[in-house]
């Protein structure tokens, strides 16, 4: 079902309980509450999407895959009790998506032809292992544990649930797949360097004592879901430099400026 909006000009009140906020007083609550380098990133990225067009049909297809992806019902009365839930209007809605895919053409427009060797140069900030773990705060559990395994006397899943803590008693000690680089930097040392079916020798971190196994490494493959985060990663880079030039004064000087359009 086509989303249609009738846009009408709309008076804008701030208010907290008895309180009232002036339209004076919001550049320094801003500036309080730490939120105007969010403004500034966000009048920056509109600035750049201006001219990026959106059609009717592609806010439609989205939309519609948003609702296959939410389960939501494609009728007018199952759209709006979703748009209720989520605290918004078809009106605000619609530019907020409309908004997403100008960026997303923007992202692909700024950095698509770049991506593949960007990619390369960041490769392993994504790859991912499959690994086997069991921690136990006693070194002697840990080397008898590793010699049992060694010696292929029990599975390593059966220890896992008998000696082990945590999740890896659950799981039987299966971990993954996780990104590398969000370990443990002795961990990620170590399966980074480490093969298929390899028994490690068991090391201390903090008051743990881990026994793994390495079971898979995962290379990282520019697929379409790690295109879009790294589309996403570079244009929030890009923001966060554009966001750093400007000073306070200038927050200032456009956070007036906003506010001469409300008045």
């Amino acid at each position: 079902m086509p989303l249609t909006t009738s846009a009408k000009p709309v008076a804008i009140s701030i208010s907290e309980s008895s309180r009232t906020i002036s339209a004076g007083e919001l550049p320094e609550l801003l500036e309080q509450y730490q939120l105007m380098p969010q403004l500034v990133r966000n009048l920056i990225l509109d600035e750049a999407i201006a001219d990026i067009p959106c059609e009717t049909a592609e806010v439609d297809a989205a939309f519609q895959q948003l609702c296959q992806h939410f389960h939501i019902d494609d009728n007018q009365e199952a759209i709006q009790a979703w748009m209720k839930q989520q605290n918004t209007t078809t009106e605000q809605f619609v530019d907020r998506l409309a908004r997403t895919i100008r960026i997303k053409k923007y992202q692909e427009a700024m950095w698509g032809s770049k991506l593949h060797s960007i990619f390369l140069e960041r490769k392993s900030q994504f790859d991912k292992a499959v690994y086997y773990s069991i921690r136990t705060p006693n070194p002697r559990v840990a080397q008898e544990l590793y010699f049992r395994l060694q010696a292929n006397e029990q599975p390593f899943a059966e220890l896992a649930s008998e000696f082990g803590h945590g999740q890896e008693v659950h799981t039987g000690g299966l971990v993954g797949p996780v990104l590398l680089n969000s370990l443990q930097p002795t961990l990620k040392q170590l399966l980074t360097a480490s093969k298929p079916e390899q028994l490690l020798t068991p090391f201390k971190v903090g008051k743990w004592y881990f026994v793994i196994r390495m079971k898979q490494f995962l290379p990282a493959k520019l697929d379409d879901e790690l295109r879009k985060t790294l589309l996403t990663q570079l244009c929030e880079e890009w923001l966060q430099q554009q966001v750093s030039k400007i000073t306070v004064r200038s927050h200032w000087t456009l956070a007036g400026n906003i506010l001469e359009l409300w008045r």
